[in-house]
């Protein structure tokens, strides 16, 4: 009777290890699989993620769809093409080869994308398309005023601001002709000597 008690009792405790094994085992397998399962999903939305972010750039870098044939002439003045022609009829074209999109979108309140950017990267933009879409007189115009805006506030400076100023104008210039190429830097002192001749000459009747 005894052996049989101690044989049951034996019995009893191996099920109960086997079965805690067993329980064990089981929820380490389910943990493993609902860990695996959550970086998937996670990859998977950091995939879709990233998709999305180079689906939107590439759709920004197109032009807008168009809606009428009439408006043709309007979207090519709202988009730059590819070939550039200065004044003298010339193509400044950066590179010989055709390229593959023809038009590259300058962004204005008139483009299909100007409605995705947020309020400061409009004022931007519209400042680049609004200084790229100038005639010469406007651009004479706003030089002018950009001249006599700089002299009004230069006037309002302090002597210790205007020891800044002019240090600081003196870098910025050594700079830009560092960057000039040689053609470019004769003309730029050609132009400076011609300013100067012709303070010269309204200057000389006054001294007279």
């Amino acid at each position: 009777m005894r052996f049989e008690h101690s044989f049951s009792l034996q019995l009893k405790q191996i099920i109960l290890s086997s079965t805690n094994k067993m329980i064990r085992l089981m929820l380490y397998v389910l943990i493993a699989t609902a860990l695996h399962g959550s970086l998937a999903v996670a990859t998977g939305s950091q995939k879709q993620e990233s998709e999305k972010k180079k689906l939107l750039k590439l759709d920004l870098n197109l032009p807008p769809p168009e809606e009428d044939t009439n408006n043709q002439s309007t979207i090519h003045s709202d988009h730059e093409s590819t070939h550039h022609t200065d004044p003298s009829g010339q193509d400044t074209n950066r590179s010989s080869k055709p390229s593959a999109q023809t038009t590259v979108c300058i962004h204005n309140p008139a483009c299909g994308h100007w409605k995705s950017f947020p309020h400061k990267e409009r004022n931007k933009l519209y400042l680049r398309w609004h200084r790229l879409n100038r005639t010469e007189e406007q651009k004479i115009a706003d030089n002018k005023s950009a001249s006599i805006r700089g002299k009004k506030r230069y006037r309002e400076f302090t002597e210790e601001q205007r020891k800044f100023h002019n240090q600081k104008s003196v870098q910025v210039q050594r700079k830009r002709l560092e960057r000039m190429t040689p053609e470019e830097r004769k003309k730029w002192h050609k132009k400076k000597n011609d300013r100067r001749r012709k303070s010269g000459q309204l200057q000389e009747p006054q001294d007279q």
